[in-house]
This record gives C-alpha cells, sequence and structure tokens, in this order.
C-alpha cells in the first residue's frame, strides 16, 4: 500500500509542475499580445477619443461654477 500512496504522489506532483511550467512559458506571451492590442487600440482610436474630448471640454467650460449651471437651466 506504501508504493501506491508514493506512486500517487508522484503522478499527481508531476502533473501540477508540468502545469505551472506550461503557465510560466505562455505568461510572456500572453503579456506581449495584450501590449500590442493596447498599443493598436490607442493608434487607432487614441486621436479620436482626444478630439471628442476636447468638444466635451469646450461645451462645459461655461459650467465650472454651479452658478453658471444653474443659471443656464
Amino acid at each position: 500500500m506504501e508504493r501506491k500512496r508514493i506512486s500517487w504522489k508522484l503522478v499527481l506532483s508531476l502533473g501540477v509542475a508540468r502545469l505551472l511550467l506550461a503557465g510560466v512559458a505562455l505568461v510572456p506571451s500572453v503579456a506581449s499580445a495584450k501590449k500590442e492590442a493596447a498599443a493598436h487600440d490607442h493608434a487607432t482610436h487614441g486621436s479620436g477619443l482626444q478630439d471628442e474630448l476636447a468638444q466635451v471640454r469646450r461645451a462645459t467650460a461655461r459650467f465650472h461654477r454651479v452658478e453658471a449651471a444653474i443659471a443656464a437651466g
């Protein structure tokens, strides 16, 4: 019975070790893919967002004081 227990633990520990090694090997590629996707999103949508933000700031600039916003309705 002792031999079965040792081999069961050995198989389990080798399986866990394999999973850990696979995870460690995948982390750099996943992180790289996320960086590339973020850079692409920023490059394609960044200037459009800046334009929209500038429009919102222009439209709301006169309402920075509560009194002005209330007076405008």
